[in-house]
C-alpha cells in the first residue's frame, strides 16, 4: 500500500509541472526566425523598460516581451523533461 501511495504522489509532482518547461513555439518557424524574433522582442523590451522608469507607471518586462513574441506568432507551450537518471545526463545537451 506504501508503494502504491508513493507511485501516486510522484505521479501527481510529475503531472503538477514539476518536470516540466515552457518553451516559445511557432510551428514552421526555423531556429533562426526564432532567435531573429527573441533578439527583437528583447531590444524592444529594453527600451520600453527604459522608457518606463523615467514615467510614473511601471512596465511589467515580462508581459511585454510575451505580447511582443506572441505579436510575432510564438506562443509559450509546456513540455515535459525526461526523468533523470541516477549518475547519468539524460538532459543531453541543453
Amino acid at each position: 500500500m506504501r508503494c502504491t501511495a508513493l507511485a501516486l504522489a510522484v505521479l501527481a509532482a510529475a503531472l503538477s509541472g514539476c518536470g516540466s518547461k515552457e518553451v516559445w513555439v511557432k510551428p514552421g518557424a526555423s531556429q533562426e526566425e526564432f532567435v531573429n524574433d527573441l533578439h527583437r522582442c528583447e531590444s524592444d523590451t529594453q527600451q520600453i523598460a527604459q522608457l518606463g522608469t523615467s514615467s510614473r507607471e511601471p512596465i511589467d518586462a515580462g508581459r511585454y516581451f510575451a505580447s511582443c513574441m506572441n505579436a510575432h506568432g510564438w506562443h509559450l507551450e509546456r513540455q515535459l523533461l525526461p526523468v533523470a537518471r541516477h549518475g547519468a545526463d539524460s538532459f543531453g545537451s541543453y
